[in-house]
C-alpha cells in the first residue's frame, strides 16, 4: 500500500516537472517569436521594424517600451540576459558598426585654418551647442555620390545634410543652411576636418553671417572628428554595407530614408537612455516647457524646431535636389 502511494507520488511529482518543462518551452518559445515578429524584424504593421539591425539591449529596450504599439506587459519582468539568451537561441544577431576609415578629405594647405575648439571634447549639455559636420561617399555602380551631415552632439540628430555628385563647397553650404534654418542658433559651435571645403572663403563667410563658429581638427585623423566618424560607420553598417544601389535615384531615397525615417525618429541610441533623438528633444521640449509654466519669470530654451516641421520641408528639398541629380545623365 505504501510502494503504491509511492510510486504514485513519483509519477505526479514526474508528472509535474514535465508540465513545468512544457511551460518554460512554450514561454521561450513565444518570447523568442515575439522577438523576432516585434522588434528584430518589425510586426505585421510595420510597428518598430529594425531591419535585423538590433543587438540585445536595444531589442530589450524596444520590448520593455510602453509607448510602443500592441505592447505587451509581460515583458517587463524580463532581463536582457533573458533576451540575449533567446537571441542566441534563436540564432538572431544585431549588426556591427566597425568601419574601416577612409580619407576622403582634400586640404588646401593656402587657406586659413579655424581653431580647434573642441579638443577631442564631443561634450554637450544643450542644444546647438556643438555641431559636428563630415563628408562620406555613398558607391552606386562604379561611380559615386556624396553625403554632407551635420549633428548635433547633444541629440546625436542630423540636424541638415545634402546629397551631391561632387565634393564642392555648395554641397556643404546646403547641409549648414538646413541645419541653420531648422535649428536657429545664436552661437553654435561647428567642428569639422580641414577639408577644403570647410576651409573655403565661402564657408567662413556664411557662418559668420549665421553666428556659426568653425572649428577645425587635423586632416585624416577620425578621432579629432569621431562623432561624425561614429555616424558614418552606421551608416555604413546598416545601410550600405547591407545594399547595393544600382542608380543614383535608388541610393539618394535609401540615405532620405536612413536619416529622416530611421536615424533620427526610430532608431534607439545608448548615449540617449535607448530612445531616438527625436524623442530625446521632444522629452526635452516637454519637461521645459512644463517648468516655463511651472516658473514663468524663467526663460527656457527648446529646440529651434520643436515640430520637425522646418526640418522635414528642408529634407524633402534635399531630397529633390538628389533626385534631379540622379537623373542627369553620367
Amino acid at each position: 500500500m505504501q510502494c503504491s502511494a509511492t510510486h504514485a507520488h513519483h509519477v505526479q511529482s514526474v508528472g509535474d516537472i514535465d508540465k513545468r518543462l512544457l511551460r518554460v518551452e512554450r514561454s521561450t518559445a513565444l518570447a523568442a517569436c515575439a522577438i523576432q515578429r516585434r522588434a528584430y524584424r518589425g510586426d505585421h504593421a510595420g510597428v518598430c521594424t529594425s531591419d535585423e539591425i538590433y543587438g540585445a539591449h536595444k531589442i530589450h529596450a524596444e520590448l520593455r517600451d510602453t509607448t510602443v504599439a500592441s505592447h505587451d506587459t509581460r515583458w517587463a519582468r524580463v532581463g536582457l540576459n533573458r533576451v540575449a539568451n533567446l537571441m542566441r537561441c534563436a540564432q538572431l544577431r544585431g549588426v556591427s558598426n566597425r568601419r574601416s576609415y577612409v580619407v576622403t578629405t582634400e586640404r588646401d594647405d593656402t587657406a586659413p585654418k579655424a581653431p580647434d575648439l573642441v579638443n577631442r571634447q564631443f561634450v554637450a549639455t544643450a542644444p546647438d551647442q556643438l555641431w559636428v559636420a563630415d563628408i562620406t561617399y555613398v558607391p552606386v555602380q562604379g561611380e559615386f555620390i556624396f553625403l554632407a551631415v551635420v549633428l548635433d552632439v547633444w541629440s546625436r540628430k542630423v540636424v541638415g545634410w545634402h546629397i551631391g555628385e561632387s565634393l564642392h563647397t555648395e554641397m556643404i553650404l546646403a547641409a549648414l543652411e538646413m541645419a541653420a534654418r531648422a535649428r536657429k542658433p545664436e552661437s553654435v559651435i561647428h567642428h569639422s576636418d580641414q577639408g577644403c571645403q570647410y576651409t573655403s572663403l565661402a564657408f567662413g563667410s556664411r557662418c559668420k553671417e549665421l553666428n556659426v563658429r568653425p572649428s577645425m581638427g587635423t586632416v585624416g585623423d577620425a578621432y579629432d572628428n569621431a562623432m561624425a566618424e561614429s555616424f558614418f560607420a552606421l551608416l555604413e553598417s546598416e545601410l550600405l554595407s547591407r545594399r547595393t544601389f544600382k542608380t543614383k535615384a535608388e541610393a539618394a531615397m535609401a540615405l532620405f530614408t536612413y536619416i529622416e525615417a530611421w536615424y533620427n525618429r526610430t532608431r534607439r541610441h545608448g548615449a540617449l537612455g535607448q530612445i531616438s533623438p527625436l524623442a530625446f528633444e521632444n522629452n526635452f521640449n516637454a519637461k521645459k516647457v512644463q517648468n516655463d509654466a511651472t516658473n514663468p519669470t524663467t526663460k527656457s530654451t527648446t529646440t529651434g524646431d520643436p515640430s520637425g516641421q522646418n526640418s522635414s520641408e528642408t529634407a524633402k528639398t534635399n531630397l529633390n535636389d538628389a533626385m534631379l541629380i540622379a537623373m542627369q545623365p553620367s
